[in-house]
């Protein structure tokens, strides 16, 4: 995606079978596994950029390539959102919006919503993201950055409830983001299904996990609110990996090359807003 003679990047062309099933969703949603931190001085060429020693930051013009994508927002909160630090965390945050883009998980400032509502023809759909782990450190100062469940943390998972119920007072329909699990399993372990539980508890609608790098089931949840009215949840503990550099591991016998666009159809009969259905479009990863 590189071009020495204009030393530009440009990765369109990642998108090019799959946008037109972008398109046809009204608000698209993403998990960005990476930060636009500006170029690294430190390395040459396109190594200016990269995942060296594990740290993951992707040219600041991908933004605007998502934005032509079909992307509306994304997820911010996972396990390299740090890994650039807080000066990673505000540049990725002012690249994404500059591209005329929405994100959740990560703040500017310690006063900034923990929680991100958008507009969908008409439905304000509320958006909560948090992380179980960072590979990256911030100081305890900046910990606010990142919204982070610290393995599991009761305390931190009573936070995410509370931005979940809050999000929810000013929203149709919630949908929680979160990244957590063991890579590369494909079933859901106790402490995933109790996350997703409670986050349905507090009043999301849909929750959609992203830790293990591998599709893992979808589930329909029958919800029974404390006020006695009951409601569809959906469910999906992992989506895979829909672009990136995850090949099918002989080893470990896992397709990582698989993933799946995953549509929600929202409607609203004049009794507000319901999910009335879903659909999974299948995607293969072609890694050379």
């Amino acid at each position: 995606y590189y071009d020495e003679a204009s030393d530009t990047f440009d990765f369109s062309n990642s998108f090019q079978y799959i946008s037109s099933y972008l398109d046809d969703s009204s608000f698209v949603v993403g998990d960005l596994e990476c930060v636009f931190a500006g170029a690294d001085e430190n390395y040459e060429g396109y190594d200016r950029y990269g995942v060296a020693g594990g740290l993951y930051n992707a040219p600041e013009s991908a933004a605007s390539d998502l934005k032509a994508a079909g992307f509306s927002l994304f997820q911010t909160a996972n396990s390299h959102s740090a890994d650039f630090g807080k000066e990673g965390i505000d540049s990725t945050i002012d690249f994404l919006t500059n591209a005329g883009l929405q994100n959740v998980g990560t703040q500017k400032a310690e006063n900034d919503p923990r929680y991100t509502v958008a507009s969908v023809n008409g439905i304000n759909v509320g958006f909560v993201s948090y992380t179980n782990s960072m590979n990256g450190y911030l100081e305890e100062a900046d910990s606010y950055a990142v919204n982070t469940l610290d393995g599991y943390d009761e305390e931190k998972i009573s936070q995410a409830c509370d931005d979940v119920g809050t999000a929810s007072q000013n929203a149709d329909l919630v949908v929680v983001l979160v990244q957590c699990g063991d890579s590369y399993a494909t079933e859901p372990d106790t402490s995933q299904t109790e996350l997703f539980d409670a986050f349905f508890n507090a009043g999301a609608d849909i929750v959609i996990g992203n830790g293990s790098y591998s599709l893992m089931p979808v589930e329909v949840k029958d919800i029974q609110d404390e006020n006695g009215t009951s409601r569809k949840g959906l469910a999906l503990y992992s989506l895979g990996t829909f672009l990136g550099s995850q090949v099918y591991s002989e080893s470990l016998g896992i397709d990582n090359d698989v993933s799946a666009i995953f549509d929600v159809v929202i409607q609203d009969d004049g009794s507000g807003p319901q999910i009335t259905g879903f659909r999974l479009t299948p995607t293969y990863l072609y890694y050379t």
